[in-house]
């Protein structure tokens, strides 16, 4: 593994993986797929610990954006801790409003932010959202 300075991407055989987000082929990580990849901010986050992670651990995206796997937006959390960063209680949920945004066109982003919730738990309002909208 590597520890000290930056890691060369280009050097690794990449792939996109399931909802966009790339991985690295590394067929013999414990934590590899079935075809032999691991997802890319796990395996920059090991590198840069020089160590696997443990089954306690995930790598949050500081950002919300699980696809911008760049090293400084990622941080080692526990499950705990990452299940509390995500959780915004769908009960206390606007849907009605987070649906009229929606309706405006505006953006994830723009509603987690306009209304102050969690981008993830934006995302999975929309989602439930279009679902029950459907015919």
């Amino acid at each position: 593994m590597q520890r000290s300075g930056e890691l060369d991407l280009s050097r690794l055989r990449l792939a996109r993986l399931v909802g966009d987000r790339m991985g690295v082929w590394v067929p013999d990580h414990p934590k590899a797929n079935s075809r032999g990849y691991v997802l890319l901010a796990r395996y920059i986050m090991e590198q840069h610990l020089g160590r696997y992670l443990t089954e306690y651990e995930q790598v949050h995206h500081i950002n919300g954006v699980r696809t911008d796997d760049r090293f400084e937006n990622l941080i080692v959390v526990t499950k705990g801790e990452h299940f509390g960063i995500h959780s915004d209680s769908h009960r206390t949920l606007d849907y009605a409003k987070i649906k009229e945004l929606m309706d405006q066109g505006l953006g994830y982003r723009k509603i987690a932010k306009q209304l102050e919730y969690k981008i993830e738990s934006v995302k999975s309002a929309v989602r439930r959202i279009r679902a029950e909208n459907k015919v």
